[in-house]
């Protein structure tokens, strides 16, 4: 049944979820480039709202909350090196929490997928 599997499941489902989106945040805040966009943003909120996006891309229990990830960046200068950072900083705290590099892999993918959405993307400079 194992096949069966969701990633989410193979990861360690909420608890894991919660520990990585959390170490996650805490790089991507104490990161000077990336900082600035996290000033006037409710961190708390911010991380409940990451673990429940977290959850549902990795084929866990959807979000409770409507997600309007385009709504909520547009506008705020996020450029495609600042994903690089972003990614980046996932990249090292997968790694810290010794994920198989398969399954590292598939949550990297399964988060790039939001990259349009955060870029404002559909056809738009950015």
């Amino acid at each position: 049944m194992s096949d069966e599997q969701s990633l989410y499941e193979r990861v360690g489902g909420a608890q894991v979820v919660d520990a990585m989106v959390g170490a996650f945040y805490e790089r991507v805040f104490a990161d000077a480039v990336l900082r600035p966009f996290f000033e006037t943003v409710d961190k708390d909120k911010l991380l409940r709202m990451q673990e429940e996006l977290f959850t549902a891309a990795l084929g866990g229990p959807p979000a409770t909350s409507p997600m309007h990830l385009r709504e909520a960046h547009a506008g705020r200068g996020i450029e495609p090196r600042h994903l690089v950072l972003f990614t980046e900083h996932l990249v090292e705290t997968l790694r810290d929490l010794d994920l198989p590099e398969d399954e590292a892999d598939a949550v990297i993918g399964r988060i790039a997928v939001y990259a349009d959405d955060v870029l404002g993307g559909g056809g738009e400079d950015g």
